[in-house]
């Protein structure tokens, strides 16, 4: 091994202070994030829309399960162009069979039949 050469000796100097500041910028400094208490998500067998508090407990299963039925149909949501769409159709069809889906327009494109039911609420452990 021989002595160090000086470039060395800079670049592992510069590599610790680019450590320390990362560490130090994420633990004490920058904007703090704050996270949503609720997620929107639409009822695949019926087409209700839910509003979900997840202000307790950030962990989540998705598709949720529908609180009045145990299935898992509840998925996230959201309107484009006019449009519902929800990415998680999919996974609800492993859980439950695509004929009880019946607010799925379209399996292929994700799009979605909204009902025009009030918007329900629900607090998962509450």
């Amino acid at each position: 091994m021989g002595q160090m050469k000086p470039w060395q000796l800079i670049l592992i100097v510069v590599a610790g202070l680019v450590f320390a500041g990362s560490v130090g910028l994420y633990m004490f400094g920058g904007q703090k994030i704050r996270m949503g208490t609720r997620i929107e998500m639409v009822d695949l067998a019926t087409g209700d829309r839910w509003w979900i508090d997840v202000s307790g407990d950030r962990r989540g299963t998705f598709p949720a399960k529908h609180p009045e039925t145990g299935e898992r149909t509840l998925v996230r949501a959201f309107e484009e162009d006019g449009v519902w769409k929800s990415q998680e159709i999919g996974a609800a069809a492993n859980f439950v069979d695509r004929s009880k889906l019946t607010a799925v327009e379209s399996f292929d494109q994700g799009t979605l039949r909204i009902s025009d039911a009030p918007l329900k609420q629900y607090k998962p452990g509450g």
